[in-house]
């Protein structure tokens, strides 16, 4: 019960300060119809609940169950089905990402030349490609600034190829993919593998695996542009 409440203070924390603003601006300068700050009101109170339920759900449930997954994958002693293993969990964590299927279909909407669909597993491909990298370099002890420097590398090559808007849209994918889902689970996973494989501190290896997880769907897009020109 304290955790239930310690949670919907955090939330409410969050959410009131937007409320506040949003209510000042309809009585001062938006002035919409009252329909729509009524419905407004109302999704609040729906996101609020929505959202203390989701974060508990999380912190009891998904994160331990990343981390003890990743730390029993490491125990497997093969690292061919660790990789593996850390490519399908990044395309299945990121397909029903909600924040990448609004950007899909806004994209859809404006893009012609490829479908929502096609963006949404370009995007899941990619975290999911870049999930079994991150893991490799966790395990081999590469420093995350090599993995990066070579990966924003074949970002700017395909940069000068790519159409311009589907070099906006690799960017927004590469943002979109650090969701509410994607997020806890990936580095929760990341901490388990590294607290087995890590020598000494693995302090190192904790971070930068979601640095290196969002720079695959930019990767993934920019092609997927050069291919459709």
């Amino acid at each position: 019960m304290e955790k239930i409440k310690s949670t919907l203070l955090e939330v409410l924390y969050g959410v009131i300060p937007i409320v506040i603003l949003i209510s000042i601006l309809q009585f001062t300068i938006a002035r919409l119809p009252w329909d729509y700050y009524f419905d407004f009101l109302a999704g609040t109170v729906f996101l609020v609940v929505g959202l203390t339920m989701f974060l508990i759900g999380l912190e009891i449930g998904f994160i331990p169950f990343g981390e003890s997954f990743g730390s029993s994958l490491v125990k497997s002693g093969k690292m061919r089905i660790i990789l593996l293993f850390g490519f399908i969990i990044g395309v299945v964590v990121t397909l029903p990402e909600p924040d990448v299927q609004v950007l899909a279909a806004q994209a859809d909407a404006y893009l012609d030349t490829v479908s929502k669909p096609a963006l949404i597993l370009g995007i899941a491909l990619g975290v999911g490609l870049f999930v079994a990298l991150a893991l490799f370099r966790i395990f081999k002890g590469i420093e995350v600034k090599y993995i990066l420097t070579a990966g924003y590398g074949i970002v700017f090559i395909l940069l000068i190829f790519c159409p311009p808007e589907f070099a906006s849209l690799a960017f927004d994918a590469g943002g979109v993919t650090t969701g509410s889902l994607t997020v806890p689970f990936i580095m929760s996973m990341g901490v388990g593998v590294a607290s087995v494989t890590s020598k000494g501190s693995s302090s190192a290896n904790n971070f930068g695996i979601l640095a290196i997880a969002s720079l695959g769907p930019v990767i993934t897009l920019l092609a997927m542009g050069v291919l459709n020109r």
